[in-house]
């Protein structure tokens, strides 16, 4: 080939096969350990819920297009004002209690973490840490790095290097697990890790008092969003189906 011929574009999954020659593996939490949808969702409807109270008149179409707004980044949607912020705090709260776990992935983290040494890096408020204990994760894992917590978050390469300079560990012997091309395989890549990313299923359920539009609504905007996040980072990263992949 010429060497002035351009270079023929990355994908951001490997073809087949699986990582190998890693000796440390360092995973999310959001996507990958547990589903993000019922924080968000949660957050959402008590948003609607606080939102009424003071404009009794909202509907729920109308507040459909504040959610599509807010999660289109404009400014001045409901969800960017004191009920939302209200309704966060509810959410912190409950933390634990609206934990849906990704089946099988607490039992692929035991399993692995006899094998090889494993650590935590995500961006998660402070209550994931208890989340994680009563999964019994945390206390398998060498490292529980949350950015609430750090005060570095992802995308940000210098987070994972912290986790990693922590534990002694090398970047080139890592492999990163995430479920976003952007926020996990970039900066892994850009660190010399091995990116992992696992597409996070749909099998989360919402509060049964929830309006079906309301839901319906989230879970396409949460469709276009993982769209919307892969293109940016064409950076070659494996595929796994799930955490068990990898687990010996």
């Amino acid at each position: 080939m010429n060497s002035s011929s351009p270079a023929p574009p990355r994908t951001y999954f490997a073809a087949t096969g699986l990582p190998t020659g890693y000796t440390s593996v360092a995973v999310d939490v959001g996507g990958v350990l547990y589903y993000d949808e019922p924080f968000d969702i949660a957050w959402i409807q008590g948003t609607y819920e606080r939102t009424r109270r003071t404009e009794p008149g909202l509907t729920v179409p109308s507040f459909l297009e504040h959610l599509k707004g807010f999660y289109r980044g404009e400014p001045g949607t409901f969800l960017s004002q004191p009920p939302a912020r209200d309704s966060w705090l509810d959410v912190r709260q409950r933390w634990t209690s609206l934990v849906q776990p990704i089946p099988g992935a607490a039992d692929a983290i035991q399993a692995l973490a006899q094998h090889l040494p494993v650590c935590v890096v995500a961006n998660q408020p402070p209550e994931c840490h208890t989340a994680l204990h009563e999964m019994g994760i945390a206390q398998r894992v060498d490292l529980v790095a949350i950015d609430t917590v750090v005060g570095l978050s992802k995308p940000d390469p210098k987070f994972f290097r912290w986790a990693f300079d922590q534990l002694g560990w090398t970047a080139k012997d890592v492999l990163v697990i995430g479920d976003r091309p952007d926020h996990d395989a970039a900066p892994a890549h850009e660190l010399g890790c091995q990116p992992a990313l696992i597409q996070p299923d749909d099998c989360w359920q919402g509060p049964t008092d929830l309006d079906p539009r309301i839901e319906d609504t989230y879970r396409a905007i949460r469709k276009d969003l993982r769209t919307l996040r892969s293109r940016p980072a064409q950076h070659a990263s494996w595929h796994l189906d799930s955490l068990a992949d990898i687990t010996p």
